[in-house]
């Protein structure tokens, strides 16, 4: 696990879409699909309806968050951003992904901790959204379904 945060160097909007390219201060790029987040977000609504404003992206003061109106409630920050770009490429699971594999299997969290082979804490702390979910868990969920099918 890292110890420091990743800090924002640089972003820059794409064209006619809700996604953000960001440079981050350990040398990568990644695009971010912000669409869901700002529609799950009615205080970032006005970014969606304008897509002039969306272009004006700026980086937060220290590089911490993504900024429309100088640090003000169209902000967005790192850690966030962070967790979605990682979701999206598929690094980590979405927690509603999770959710689904659960609800869909009909399992608690002590279950669920002890067909992945994880303490109940950390299956707790995957379902809350207090610690990313590694991507060899999500893969371990698949195989666990695609086990149940075959049997």
């Amino acid at each position: 696990m890292r110890d420091a945060m990743l800090k924002i160097l640089a972003a820059r909007a794409a064209p006619d879409t809700l996604t953000v390219d960001v440079a981050w201060d350990n040398g990568t790029t990644t695009r971010i699909d912000l669409t869901d987040f700002i529609n799950t977000h009615p205080v970032l609504a006005p970014l969606a309806m304008d897509s002039a404003r969306f272009a004006q992206v700026m980086v937060g003061e220290w590089g911490w968050s993504l900024t429309w109106d100088q640090e003000g409630p169209l902000s967005i920050a790192g850690t966030t951003l962070e967790l979605l770009a990682n979701e999206q490429s598929g690094r980590t699971m979405p927690r509603e992904a999770f959710h689904a594999w659960m609800e869909r299997n009909g399992l608690s969290l002590s279950t669920a901790a002890a067909i992945l082979g994880l303490t109940h804490h950390t299956v707790s702390r995957y379902s809350s959204g207090a610690r990313p979910i590694p991507k060899i868990v999500r893969l371990a969920c698949k195989g666990y379904e695609a086990d149940q099918r075959m049997t």
